[in-house]
């Protein structure tokens, strides 16, 4: 908050002994000679050391001279003195001793004070639009209406100031909601002026629940299961494992796919595919890269560089030029390799790790995602952007090392290079948004649009990253935190320490949804953010000792759609919690090892 942005600022919450009577004059404005054309010449004697001619009680207000002119008086027969309306708007008159009247007017001075209950002082100035057109956010424009406050409204502008400088200003934007209503701050290109309101967020969460489960749920299942299959003939006994570790982690899978919900029938199939298939093809590539190699940082990076395959379309001019650039950027995050360099064609994904035959299955994934993708209508409208969020993936995921592998400062580094200016966040937050595949899934979900704008693509991508992407990974971290202890992870959310998770936490949920509600098509964005929430904080863990004050705090932010996606995520996870319980009942067959790991990841059985 800049300093001297509304004038007339009060410092004192008291008012100075010595300038009571003036400071009571000044605040009930006199501006009459009648108090002089009523005083008695024998009277003066007495008032003049009350300080109560006419230039005392006024200079307060005015600040100037009085004329050097006599005023004529009229006698009163040494009778008391009588004051008639003396004081704010509306007190009736009192007919007191002249020292009963400076009484009277100290008294209403405080009494103005304390009555200070008016509209707030300060106002954001209008917003400026930013380069594509949207409105501006927080202090864009750098000043602030000066409303010229009056005298009793003063206390009210020293309340909301003292508040704010309270409530953390070098965390939180001053000028910003801790709860912030989608739409509330106006639409983006496509939608500018019709922000979303409660009834179309509902009836959006509605329908996209409906197609969601009558129509992308079944298909991603089927896809699961034929995946599955061709993972259980993996030759290698350790990356088989692996790859069906990594599609029981079926949450992230049949969120990716989530958004497909909004896409029209004739092509939402291929992007429930592209969507899926490369969430799949990310939860194996990050398992790999968390295994023991020579080096860690190349292995990583060339592991995931086989997301940029998958979101390059077959036989694109730009295919080679893109690949090169972003095996470019990615190997600027760390010490770049001699001879390294990325081809339009697939590459050796395995080429510096371990183990490398898995039967062709993770080629399998890139493809099965890269073909869905080119069949999008606006494919090459969102392709750029879209291997531009994968790209800050390869760069995250191979400079995000366990303990064993090394430690964060090359990733601090980057984080620190890579953070937009002006956002307030920590580098941890910007290495979290960056590993988020969200920004990946959105742009997949906007290439089945036919004519898809190239501003909404922009717009989209700047409000997944770093806002509701940064939201979903350390969402991520807070859920996995204990099981990353365990395997000797570091997590980001330990960064924050145990006195600001919570608060920041609850900045970065109203962050993320502010950016949804400022989208094009605000209210679907605005229902995948509250679902990702839920989806994550409907979980037994989110509610542990350790972690409730931090979940409730985000929480708070969702709003109305807070009770109907705890909802659908608690009853999406009770068979698999009935299915739990029969097992540890000894119904299951299941080794108890295996009962462990199922009841822990929440696996359903399909295929």
């Amino acid at each position: 908050m800049r300093e001297g942005a509304v004038r007339d600022h009060v410092h004192a919450v008291t008012v100075d002994a010595e300038l009571i009577h003036e400071t009571g004059a000044a605040a009930l404005g006199v501006h009459d000679d009648r108090v002089e054309a009523v005083v008695e010449a024998p009277l003066r004697g007495e008032l003049a050391p009350a300080r109560f001619a006419r230039e005392h009680v006024v200079r307060g207000e005015h600040e100037r001279a009085t004329p050097g002119k006599k005023v004529d008086v009229e006698g009163l027969h040494r009778k008391p003195l009588e004051v008639h309306e003396v004081g704010l708007p509306g007190v009736a008159a009192v007919a007191e001793h002249v020292g009963h009247v400076l009484d009277e007017l100290a008294r209403g001075a405080r009494a103005a004070a304390r009555s200070a209950e008016r509209v707030p002082v300060e106002q954001l100035a209008a917003r400026i639009p930013d380069r594509w057109g949207r409105g501006g956010v927080g202090e864009t424009a750098g000043r602030k209406l000066d409303l010229h406050t009056r005298h009793a409204q003063r206390m009210t502008q020293r309340m909301v100031v003292g508040w704010r400088v309270g409530g953390g200003i070098d965390d939180v934007n001053a000028h910003l909601s801790e709860t912030i209503r989608p739409g509330a701050r106006g639409g983006g290109p496509a939608a500018r002026g019709q922000p979303a309101g409660r009834g179309a967020v509902a009836a959006t969460f509605a329908r996209g629940a409906a197609v969601y489960w009558a129509d992308v749920f079944p298909r991603v299942c089927l896809h699961v299961a034929r995946w599955r299959r061709l993972a259980k003939r993996i030759p290698d006994p350790v990356l088989r494992r692996l790859a069906l570790e990594a599609l029981a982690k079926r949450g992230n899978i049949e969120g990716a796919a989530a958004f497909a919900a909004f896409v029209s029938r004739k092509h939402r199939g291929d992007a429930t595919k592209a969507a899926s298939a490369f969430q799949a093809a990310y939860n194996l590539l990050d398992l790999l890269g968390e295994q023991p190699s020579a080096d860690p940082v190349r292995d990583g990076r060339r592991l995931h560089e086989g997301l940029l395959f998958a979101l390059t379309p077959p036989g694109s001019g730009a295919e080679s030029a893109e690949r090169a650039e972003s095996s470019e950027r990615a190997a600027a995050l760390a010490e770049p390799h001699p001879g390294e360099g990325a081809t339009a064609r697939a590459l050796d994904w395995y080429e510096y790790h371990p183990q490398r035959e898995d039967g062709g299955y993770l080629e399998t994934l890139l493809r099965e995602c890269r073909g869905a993708f080119a069949a999008l209508p606006s494919c090459a409208t969102a392709a750029s952007s879209a291997r531009a969020a994968a790209t800050r993936i390869v760069a995250f995921q191979s400079l995000n090392l366990s303990e064993a592998q090394g430690d964060h400062t090359a990733l601090e580094r980057w984080a620190r290079a890579a953070t937009p200016a002006g956002t307030e966040l920590r580098w941890w937050e910007t290495a979290a948004a960056a590993g988020s595949s969200l920004g990946v899934h959105v742009l997949i979900a906007a290439a089945a649009e036919p004519g898809l704008d190239a501003r909404e693509v922009s717009a989209l991508s700047d409000a997944y990253f770093p806002w509701i992407g940064g939201l979903h990974s350390m969402l991520d971290n807070l859920i996995d935190k204990r099981e990353d202890e365990a395997a000797g992870h570091r997590s980001l959310i330990e960064y924050y320490g145990p006195q600001r998770a919570a608060r920041r936490m609850r900045w970065l949920a109203a962050r993320a949804a502010q950016a949804a509600g400022e989208l094009p098509h605000s209210a679907r964005h605005v229902v995948i953010l509250a679902a990702m929430i839920g989806n994550y904080l409907s979980t037994p863990e989110a509610h542990s000792a350790e972690l409730r004050a931090v979940s409730e705090s985000v929480l708070d932010t969702v709003g109305a759609l807070r009770r109907p996606t705890m909802l659908v995520f608690k009853l999406r996870r009770l068979p698999t919690r009935i299915s739990g319980a029969f097992r540890r009942g000894g119904l299951s067959r299941k080794p108890a090892a295996g009962r462990d790991e199922a009841a822990r990841q929440g696996v359903d059985n399909i295929g």
